[in-house]
């Protein structure tokens, strides 16, 4: 069973429009809108792998029935807070005859750190020890870098691996403590690092001597991704190309292999695979959350380096 917390939930809407032109009136060819956040995209691939999870975080009360109405059609297990705030929007452009994606992110409202650390308290008390317990997506606005860590270090007091998806200072600081696994994007990697010249596999190293106790899952785009983990370094990367629907959720649907595969005691390198296999599932499709299963056997070499 993997816990999985979405931080920042929130509703995916994908525009579908050809020759999209800014500053013109277009009519969309297609409209769909869905559940999302990193945390929601991670346990709805799962679900799809065959990988018992537990959704925690906060919902808006103006899409509270839409979030639950559509994972009850899904195997998801969900535990989710209702808070009386807005849900954030997020919305992709996608012009299938151009191969273009346009991205507009909403911050979302604010949260109360009183409802974050009753969030933690309830991880605490209903999570058992040694539960693997992802914590997914941009800090909400009104939960400090501080009240963040306060929750962190609550939670691997209560001995739960924490595994991490996120990104600038919050992440910085989360290394410092004894967590599971990171799994940051090239832009990601890089600022926790403050190295904008070294390669990727000089970057993956630097980190593994830096923390020798925690994992790293690093997505490179088309390069491939690396997984660091004991002290063994790999890379892998798809054997050809495929054609790219859209990005959207690529690095949730990379998590998701990755987790799925650790669930079924894979080795490292088949991990990795996963983890690809599943990324390209869901570039195929281009909706957050989804991905096309015909992927799941696509080929995939994995190399391994020496980390040290």
């Amino acid at each position: 069973m993997i816990f999985i917390v979405s931080l920042n939930s929130c509703a995916d809407k994908i525009i579908t429009v050809n020759n999209f032109s800014i500053g013109s009136t277009m009519r969309a060819d297609s409209v769909s809108e869905h559940p999302a956040g990193k945390g929601v995209n991670v346990a709805r691939i799962l679900d799809v792998l065959g990988v018992s999870s537990v959704l925690y975080g906060f919902i808006g009360e103006d899409r509270s029935d839409f979030f639950r109405d559509f994972l009850t059609h899904t195997k998801v297990r969900y535990s989710l807070t209702e808070l009386p705030i807005k849900t954030r929007v997020n919305t992709t452009i996608q012009d299938t005859k151009l191969c273009t994606e346009t991205h507009i992110r909403e911050s979302g409202e604010r949260i109360c750190e009183s409802d974050y650390m009753t969030l933690i308290s309830k991880l605490c008390t209903e999570l058992p020890t040694g539960a693997c317990c992802l914590l997914s997506g941009s800090l909400p606005i009104g939960i400090s870098d501080v009240c963040f860590v306060n929750g962190l270090e609550l939670l691997i007091k209560s001995n739960i691996n924490v595994m991490l998806d996120m990104q600038g200072a919050i992440l910085r600081q989360a290394v410092r403590y004894p967590i599971k696994l990171i799994k940051p994007n090239e832009d990601e990697f890089r600022e926790l690092l403050d190295n904008y010249d070294d390669d990727f596999i000089s970057l993956c190293k630097n980190f593994m001597r830096q923390y020798p106790n925690i994992d790293i899952l690093a997505s490179f785009g088309s390069f491939g991704a690396f997984l660091g983990t004991d002290g063994n370094l790999f890379h892998g990367k798809l054997s050809y190309p495929v054609n790219v629907t859209g990005t959207v959720g690529a690095g949730d649907a990379l998590l998701a292999g990755y987790l799925a595969a650790n669930a079924f005691n894979k080795t490292s390198a088949e991990k990795l695979k996963c983890a690809i296999q599943t990324a390209t599932a869901a570039v195929a499709v281009g909706k957050s959350g989804a991905i096309d299963t015909s992927f799941l056997n696509a080929n995939v070499r994995v190399v391994p380096y020496i980390a040290y």
